[in-house]
C-alpha cells in the first residue's frame, strides 16, 4: 500500500488542489470533518450526490471544481489551525488527511524521535529489533 505525502498551498478562500492521482476517486466530492483530536481534517469519497443537507457546521460535503479543488470552511479550518501551507495524506483511497505544514512536521518529527528512542534500546529492546510507530493522524480518522 502506498502513502502519499503531498505539500500544496491553500489560497485565500480556502481552495486545496487535489493530487491528480485521487482526483478521479473524489469526482462525485467529498464529505470534510474533523480528524482525531482536531489536528487535521478526514477527507471521505462521497457515494452519490453530494448534499449539505445532513452536515453540520463541522461537517463539510464539497465538490471539485473545475481546477481539481476543494474548499475547505473557514471553520474546519479553524478546527485543523489550517493556514496557507497544507500537507495532503493519504494511505489508500478510503480517505485522506489534511493537515496544516507546520503542525504535520511537528508530528512526524515525534514519531521519528520515539522511533529513535525504540532504536536505542533505551526501553529494553536493544539493536536489531524493528519498531513499529504510526504515522500521526492514519488508523484513528
Amino acid at each position: 500500500m502506498a502513502f502519499l505525502e503531498w505539500y500544496c498551498k491553500m489560497d485565500g478562500a480556502g481552495r486545496i488542489t487535489i493530487p491528480k492521482a485521487y482526483r478521479q476517486w473524489v469526482r462525485d466530492g467529498v464529505i470534510l470533518l474533523p480528524g482525531t483530536e482536531e489536528t487535521h481534517i478526514a477527507g471521505y469519497p462521497s457515494r452519490g450526490e453530494v448534499s449539505n443537507e445532513f452536515c453540520t457546521s463541522s461537517v463539510l460535503a464539497t465538490k471539485l471544481d473545475n481546477r481539481g479543488r476543494i474548499t475547505v470552511s473557514a471553520r474546519l479550518r479553524k478546527i485543523a489551525a489550517m493556514k496557507r501551507y497544507v500537507v495532503f495524506t493519504a494511505e489508500d483511497k478510503e480517505y485522506f488527511e489534511l493537515w496544516d505544514q507546520k503542525l504535520w512536521e511537528s508530528e512526524v518529527a515525534q514519531a521519528l524521535a520515539e522511533v529513535e528512542i525504540l532504536k536505542g534500546g533505551t526501553n529494553g529492546l536493544g539493536q536489531g529489533n524493528q519498531a513499529v510507530v504510526k504515522l500521526p493522524g492514519f488508523g484513528g480518522h
